[in-house]
């Protein structure tokens, strides 16, 4: 009986492989039934993911298994046509039937970012992306995030617009974060608090005015700043 430690074969091509197969067959059923494209991206991507990372943490070399420029550029080419296709009222027998309302156009990002920010994560993760752009992207993602918001509740689609304006808001300063632009842990602890005091201040106002529409924004002003410390926490060690 052998005392040493075996090394065991992970196989991390094949589990990638595997999910691949079961996120194309969720991403058909979605191209077949054009009403259930969106949900059905949102899975696939789900179903995908697990097995990627499998697949990276296995692997010895994981830009040999999933090449990081070629991630990027399949989530730049399949996030816009797969927006376009959610965005799109559809049928098969007579095509598209119309413009994209506003609530369709939000559900269509909230696809394009369910594919792409995955592809940039990883490309970040383990490509040589280009490091410019960190603190604009820290900045620039918040404010793009609240402005979705704010118009998904003008557009009668407020779940879908905090969905999408929460992914911006994050996407952008996990990206500055990776690259080193990072808030300070004093200032996040402080936003934190400020957020749920502004966050309870909005919510007040939205049920004394007798409307919904103030409750995405409250939600997102309130759970944003602790989003985004626990995305970043691991990484900064406490001072």
């Amino acid at each position: 009986m052998s005392t040493g430690e075996e090394r065991l074969d992970y196989a991390p091509e094949f589990a990638l492989l595997a999910g691949l197969v079961m996120a194309a067959a969720a991403l058909l059923y979605g191209l077949l039934f054009p009403s259930t494209l969106a949900p059905a991206t949102v899975v696939a991507v789900v179903v995908a993911l697990p097995f990627a990372r499998y697949a990276v943490v296995h692997a010895d070399d994981p830009a040999s298994v999933l090449p990081p420029r070629a991630v990027l550029v399949a989530g730049a080419v399949a996030a816009p046509l797969l927006a376009l296709a959610a965005a799109l009222p559809f049928e098969r027998a007579t095509g598209p039937l119309a413009a994209p309302s506003p609530g369709r156009l939000l559900l269509g990002l909230g696809v394009a970012l369910a594919v792409a920010v995955p592809a940039v994560a990883y490309a970040v993760a383990y490509g040589d992306v280009p490091r410019r752009g960190a603190r604009p992207a820290a900045v620039l993602g918040p404010v793009a995030g609240l402005l979705v918001v704010v118009a998904g509740t003008l557009v009668d689609a407020p779940l879908v617009g905090l969905l999408d304006g929460t992914t911006l808001a994050l996407a952008g300063p996990a990206y500055a974060a990776a690259r080193g632009v990072r808030l300070p842990f004093r200032a996040r602890r402080a936003a934190m608090a400020l957020g749920v005091l502004a966050g309870a201040a909005l919510a007040v106002a939205a049920v004394a005015s007798r409307t919904s529409a103030g409750l995405p924004v409250a939600a997102a002003v309130a759970l944003w700043p602790a989003l985004y410390h626990a995305l970043v926490s691991d990484r900064v060690v406490r001072p």
